[in-house]
């Protein structure tokens, strides 16, 4: 905390911290350069191994699954993100959502498009 003056406090805010799950690494590398430039703190990954330690060790505001994890394997993320992360969001991109997806899910956007993604970020994290 800051003090300025007698009666002014000022929290530092903190970037939104989210964590990034791809498996495609041009993907990853491209979306984590937009959402940094959009002002968020990421840590990416191409692993579902590493994705389920870090969610669990680490604190995020949000947890983004990208459209290149197969569907088995992006359910049982979803899993274990609901077991040790409970109020963590969790947003999917996927162009058809399963529906047994849907449901734990914060959102879905079906569009990849880095306009699409930062508005439903947003939307889900309540940022302007």
């Amino acid at each position: 905390l800051m003090k300025l003056g007698e009666n002014t406090v000022f929290k530092p805010v903190r970037p939104k911290r989210i964590l990034w799950l791809s498996h495609d690494p041009r993907l990853l590398s491209t979306r984590e350069r937009i959402l940094r430039s959009a002002g968020f703190d990421v840590e990416p990954t191409l692993s579902l191994d590493q994705a389920a330690e870090l969610v669990a060790s680490e604190p995020f505001d949000l947890v983004l699954i990208g459209h290149t994890v197969p569907a088995p394997a992006r359910r049982q993320f979803i899993s274990q993100v609901r077991r040790s992360a409970p109020s963590v969001p969790v947003v999917c991109i996927a162009p058809m959502a399963d529906p047994e997806e849907v449901e734990p899910l914060a959102d879905v956007t079906s569009g990849p498009m880095p306009v699409e993604l930062l508005k439903t970020i947003k939307r889900v994290l309540s940022v302007t």
